[in-house]
């Protein structure tokens, strides 16, 4: 039993590294959009707020994952 729980628990997290490489994955490529935008064009609130949300997703779903309570979202999309 501690062997399938171990496996268990092995797969649960690999997962969860899977997912938040995907959404650092998203994080860079914000990034890169905001630093190729030009300086006049930017929303920094906006920008913000759409940062705020990803990160703030992904730990919301992290903890879903790992502690329960319901299956993480299946199409994230990044902001615009």
């Amino acid at each position: 039993m501690t062997i399938v729980n171990g496996l268990s628990q092995t797969f649960q997290w690999g997962a969860a590294w899977r997912d938040m490489v995907i959404n650092a994955q998203r994080l860079e490529s914000e990034l890169d959009r905001i630093r190729v935008t030009p300086a006049d064009s930017r929303q920094p609130a906006a920008e913000l707020k759409s940062l705020n949300d990803l990160v703030g997703g992904e730990r919301r779903e992290f903890f879903q994952r790992v502690v329960g309570g319901g299956a993480p979202s299946q199409n994230r999309v990044l902001p615009n």
